[in-house]
């Protein structure tokens, strides 16, 4: 930026300051605790990054929130959940897919077995599928644009703005228009959701792969499972819940915002920050398909959590590979 490098930590350290700056005047005061989420099958590098992020942010009073467990906490707090019940969260975002498998513990939820993330399958590459096939019905008009021009590059702009306006209008209707204006050409490209599904459907299937794999790393057969959450807002596409009720033949359940579940449900966890219980041990959950996933060593000791809000050195940490990671409901790694 302006000739300076910028590592992708500092720049979303310098995202994350702006938006509790904006929040801060809104509300007329900094907040009290700021949750930030992450994947859940993030490890210690990513966190450690992250970490840094905040620090670039000045935020100090922060707690780390695995996404799956802030959006069953979310689903949780207006559908209710049952202790006992297991939840599949199956999470496909802009840019990227999670999955994990959770059980509610009344309280709060503890991540069964090991979560799935796939980094290259999400909304943008939907976007991509319609704007490859505007492309097609215009013979190649776009790939055949000089970008260098800027009339060109601003109507391609434009398209890929029309192009994602109607992959989010296929979610509730069959069909959409996109407007091209191009220099010296202007039409419309007419697309159904069939033509839609049909370019998309080979990358969900291996969001449906992934979802097999945290489902077999928990232990837990699909009957088993009392409700799929989807959430993330491409898991608005109707596809996505008629393939995964297909894979699962359980309810699955759409957040009414699923872009903001995820949000909502870590916030509902930082207003609760200082009423949580002691931190327990964490317990060992085993997948009995998988004898090589039981640790070889003790798990490390558990510490209680502090009296005073934590620091960002003392956030929830992933346990080691093999364990469940419990709820930051019951902070079991201050």
């Amino acid at each position: 930026m302006g000739g300076t490098p910028l590592s992708a930590d500092v720049l979303t350290g310098r995202l994350l300051g702006a938006v509790v700056d904006l929040v801060s005047e809104r509300e007329g005061g900094r907040p009290d605790l700021v949750a930030v989420t992450h994947p859940a099958n993030w490890g210690p590098y990513k966190i450690d990054l992250l970490r840094n992020a905040c620090r670039v942010a000045g935020v100090e009073e922060v707690v780390f929130v695995p996404e799956p467990v802030a959006a069953a906490t979310q689903y949780a707090a207006t559908d209710g959940v049952p202790t006992g019940s297991i939840i599949a969260v199956y999470d496909l975002g802009g840019g990227t897919f999670d999955a994990a498998v959770l059980r509610s513990e009344g309280e709060g939820f503890t991540i069964l077995g090991q979560p799935e993330g796939i980094e290259r399958i999400g909304g943008i590459d939907f976007d991509a599928a319609v704007v490859g096939y505007v492309d097609q019905a215009l013979g190649g008009a776009l790939s055949a644009l000089d970008l260098d021009d800027p009339d060109a590059a601003g109507g391609a702009a434009r398209v890929q703005r029309e192009c994602v306006e109607a992959k989010e209008a296929l979610s509730d209707d069959t069909s959409a228009s996109v407007g091209v204006y191009l220099p010296g050409r202007t039409e419309h490209v007419r697309i159904t959701r069939d033509e839609l599904e049909q370019r998309i459907r080979p990358a969900l299937q291996e969001t449906i792969a992934g979802l097999r794999r945290a489902l077999a790393s928990a232990g837990v057969e699909p009957q088993e499972v009392d409700s799929v959450l989807l959430v993330g807002g491409s898991s608005r596409i109707p596809l996505v819940a008629e393939l995964v009720g297909a894979e699962l033949r359980r309810p699955v359940s759409v957040d009414a915002h699923p872009k903001y579940a995820v949000a909502m449900g870590a916030a509902r966890l930082a207003s609760t920050a200082n009423d949580l219980p002691p931190a327990a041990s964490l317990q060992h959950q085993p997948n009995p398909s998988n004898p090589s996933s039981s640790p070889s060593s003790p798990h490390p000791r558990s510490r209680r959590a502090p009296s005073r809000r934590p620091s960002v050195e003392s956030c929830w940490r992933p346990p080691p590979r093999g364990y469940c990671s419990s709820s930051p409901l019951s902070w079991p790694q201050w």
